[in-house]
């Protein structure tokens, strides 16, 4: 049998590909329209709305009942179709966008579960909680507010918003750290929209003795990633909440400071002491004077080193003086 050339097989199998190619029907642009997000806009001016697709998709969520991490337990459940909005309507756009967020990358649409880990990358849950704690700085009720905007039913069973702290239980422990610096802003912003007066916006998750609680635990947590987001969100939040009408609740928190002196890491201790050098702690000897006369009725002074200010010099400052590492 005669052999072809390479060249000449070559050649028949390009064409044999451009007439497979070139049946395929492409189609045309036929109008100037741009879609953005959930609604298409026309670039005359006009707005035409789609339709939410309907079909449900399956995740594989893990339970969060008694702060266990997101692997602990999955269930098989039916992703809610609701409406997060679009950022043309009469709200304003920064509502839409954290509804998107935490829909498209966090939350499951189903009452106390998150979007595993299988789902969306932790790095980009990283991202997205990175930017619902900056939406929160500049609007803190959006921590209140349901996540779909047609949600039907009874308020309680639906999901809100501040579902995205229950994040601080995960094994990754950079989303443990963005759950740290999220309370911290949400907790200034609280106090500074209410002018010294914390709001909890009616959520039982919110409440700021729990928050604080949850800081204190990030911060004796084993990775020392987790710590530094802790001490980032106490740092946005202390000074607001000495200067506010809560200030005895940080009473509960300044143990904890002293205790983390004894982390590790030579950067924990670099963050302590930057927190630490920003307390005003002649505030902190009066809310501890005040707090012990309420609790015992008497004017009787507390002990100079009982006060934090004493204790922060002998258990804290002084000791990291003789560390090992010149940086700290």
């Amino acid at each position: 049998t005669e052999v072809q050339p390479a060249d000449t097989a070559v050649d028949e199998t390009d064409s044999r590909v451009s007439a497979l190619y070139s049946s395929i029907e492409i189609g045309k642009l036929t109008d100037t329209s741009v879609l953005f997000g959930r609604g298409e806009i026309n670039l005359n001016g006009e707005k035409r709305c789609i339709e939410r697709d309907k079909r449900k998709h399956i995740y594989h969520i893990s339970s969060h009942s008694h702060n266990k991490s997101l692997e602990d337990k999955s269930v098989s459940i039916d992703k809610p179709s609701g409406s997060v909005g679009s950022f043309l309507d009469e709200d304003l756009p920064v509502r839409y966008l954290v509804r998107y967020l935490t829909s498209s990358f966090l939350l499951s649409g189903h009452a106390g579960l998150l979007v595993p880990d299988r789902a969306v990358r932790v790095s980009v849950k990283v991202l997205a909680l990175n930017c619902v704690g900056l939406a929160v700085m500049v609007m803190p009720s959006l921590m209140a507010e349901p996540l779909y905007t047609d949600a039907i039913g009874e308020l309680e069973l639906q999901q809100h918003i501040d579902d995205v702290l229950r994040f601080h239980s995960h094994s990754d422990p950079q989303l443990g750290a963005s759950v740290g610096t999220v309370i911290g802003q949400f907790i200034r912003a609280s106090l500074v929209h209410g002018c010294g007066q914390y709001n909890d916006f009616g959520r039982p998750g919110l409440p700021l003795s729990s928050l604080l609680e949850v800081l204190c635990k990030l911060l004796v947590h084993e990775s020392s990633v987790t710590a530094r987001g802790a001490l980032g969100g106490l740092g946005l939040c202390l000074g607001e909440l000495l200067h506010s009408l809560h200030a005895a609740v940080i009473l509960s928190v300044l143990p904890h400071l002293v205790n983390t002196a004894s982390n590790l890491y030579w950067l924990v201790k670099v963050e302590l002491c930057d927190l630490l050098s920003g307390l005003p702690l002649s505030y902190t000897d009066h809310v501890e004077s005040s707090s012990s006369y309420s609790t015992t009725g008497s004017s009787i002074p507390l002990r100079p080193a009982d006060r934090f200010s004493h204790r922060v010099l002998t258990a804290v400052l002084i000791p990291l003086l003789a560390d090992q590492d010149p940086r700290v």
